[in-house]
């Protein structure tokens, strides 16, 4: 056998599980929510920062009357 006929029989036993069809892609769940819609988690507006830094004031005022 000459190294030509042996590489293309090679070849063929190589590609015994090829098929020519791919294989169907998986089907797409749609998200429950669209994230892109939503503002980011990081950059909160800051009408919301001043509340929470009013409210952290408040409860920090009510722990100090408390220890009173």
């Amino acid at each position: 056998m000459t190294m030509k006929s042996m590489k293309y029989s090679d070849c063929d036993t190589i590609m015994d599980g090829y098929n020519p069809v791919p294989p169907p892609l998986p089907r797409r769940v749609p998200p429950v929510r669209n994230i892109y819609a939503e503002p980011f988690a990081h950059e909160p507006n800051h009408s919301s920062r001043r509340q929470e830094q009013q409210e952290q004031q408040q409860e920090k005022q009510q722990q100090q009357q408390q220890w009173q």
